[in-house]
């Protein structure tokens, strides 16, 4: 069940971040690279945070 509830979150962070690229993608007087360096935070850094972090509470949880 924890899964499930942790997926779920994720999948709506997920479509946050596409609705908040597409927002972003759309004001006019917003330079491009700032579009960029937010897709390449949500993307790419955000991801493998995550997956740090989870990586690091399960192996805390097996040490346990």
């Amino acid at each position: 069940m924890k899964d499930i509830a942790q997926l779920t979150i994720y999948a709506a962070l997920t479509v946050g971040a596409i609705l908040l690229l597409i927002a972003m993608s759309r004001m006019e007087n917003l330079p491009s690279g700032a579009v960029v360096g937010t897709a390449m935070l949500l993307v790419v850094v955000l991801p493998v945070i995550i997956g740090i972090r989870a990586a690091k509470k399960e192996q805390a949880n097996k040490l346990k």
